[in-house]
């Protein structure tokens, strides 16, 4: 298994055009990521697996488990990030150092959220494409 990098910011001296990229990258990929959990819902909820397959049904009830709680975490995350670009907007009215310090912080706040999240997810679909490559019916 490869090692996992760790999230490093590079925002402070980002502008405002900057942040929201940033923030439009994380929300364009937790959005492909919801998508990819549908479809992982759908395989799971099909019926193409293998007979006599131990411990099946009860595995991919926690798998459809995880998927549910991440797809609540992904609808939360994306509500953060759509709220922090809004306020990224008022940015431009900022004028002293602080009010630039306060915004970065919530950035990079919320990148190491999304980031970790997003390394969290990505496992947790090997563990399942695995598993359903090891079950699923050859036709």
């Amino acid at each position: 298994m490869e090692t996992q990098l760790e999230y490093r910011s590079f925002n402070s001296n980002k502008g405002i055009d900057e942040l929201l990229y940033n923030v439009s990258q994380y929300k364009l990929k937790l959005v492909t990521l919801e998508e990819e959990l549908r479809f992982c819902k759908f395989l799971i909820e099909a019926r193409i697996f293998k007979e006599g397959v131990i411990n099946l049904f009860e595995t991919l009830i926690i798998f459809d488990k995880k998927i549910d709680l991440h797809m609540i975490s992904i609808e939360s995350l994306l509500l953060e990030l759509n709220t922090h670009s809004n306020e990224i907007i008022n940015k431009i009215e900022c004028d002293n150092l602080e009010c630039d310090l306060f915004f970065i912080k919530i950035q990079n706040q919320l990148e190491r959220k999304s980031y970790n999240f997003i390394i969290d997810l990505e496992s947790l679909k090997t563990q399942i494409f695995q598993y359903l490559k090891s079950t699923i019916k050859n036709v």
